[in-house]
């Protein structure tokens, strides 16, 4: 037998020991149970996120699905060719009040600037106090650059010449494709008569400059169209900074 004296400690280390195994047991125990709800929480997060997904898209893919073949009708709608295309015999210009001073707005049948042409047009249409039409060498089609829409003009020269009898009061000359045109710059040049008066807007100025009608005066144009204005008519004086000349 062991002195009591030494067995005292052996017996204190064995219940250590023992208590120590106890408890990681339990901790093992716990350490289990604590991964499994953990396993059982990420599956449970898994399945609701999945739950959700599918519920979103229950509620969300039919609209845009019907969406998607709203847009694709659309498109075909704008991109098909008219069954029954616009002629201007069709299309039947404002009436003409005598009363009232005319605008010709030139459009050029090769393409024309889009805010150079409705900007000007809205502006005298809706004062109520001036005919304003839209003309062009040609009564057809007309595309806007770089816009995708074709416009039909009121009228052709001739045919305004023909309802007028002369000259309008007011000439306005937009950005137009081929500025150099002799067909308007003749017809501008034509019925620029002293009670006319004659606007260009923007790059308009490059037509004006073609006619001849400012080789002593004062023009002004957009930046960008300042070079080439310079360049081409180096005889008529440009002016940069002001919105317009006189």
């Amino acid at each position: 037998m062991w002195p009591l004296a030494e067995a005292r400690p052996l017996y204190t280390w064995y219940l250590m020991a023992s208590k120590r195994a106890d408890n990681e047991l339990h901790s093992n125990e716990i350490w289990h149970q604590s991964s499994k709800e953990k396993t059982m929480n990420v599956k449970k997060l898994a399945r609701s996120v999945v739950k959700g997904i599918g519920y979103t898209l229950a509620f969300v893919a039919p609209p845009l699905v019907v969406g998607f073949l709203l847009l694709m009708k659309a498109n075909a709608a704008m991109t098909a060719p008219a069954a029954q295309p616009l002629t201007a015999p069709s299309l039947v210009p404002p009436a003409h009040d005598p009363s009232k001073p005319t605008v010709a707005i030139v459009a050029s049948n090769n393409g024309t600037e889009i805010t150079d042409l409705l900007a000007p047009y809205e502006a005298f249409a809706a004062s109520e106090g001036f005919n304003v039409y839209v003309v062009a060498p040609k009564r057809e089609h007309t595309p806007f650059l770089w816009g995708g829409v074709d416009i039909m003009p009121h009228y052709s020269f001739a045919e305004l010449d023909q309802l007028l009898g002369g000259n309008p009061d007011v000439i306005v000359i937009p950005f137009i494709k081929d500025p150099e045109n002799p067909e308007i710059v003749q017809w501008i040049r034509n019925h620029a008569g002293e009670n006319t008066q004659v606007v260009s807007i923007c790059g308009g100025a490059l037509v004006l400059a073609a006619t001849g009608l400012v080789d002593d005066g004062q023009v002004t144009t957009h930046q960008g169209v300042f070079s080439l204005l310079e360049k081409k008519y180096p005889h008529i004086q440009t002016v940069r900074g002001v919105r317009y000349t006189d």
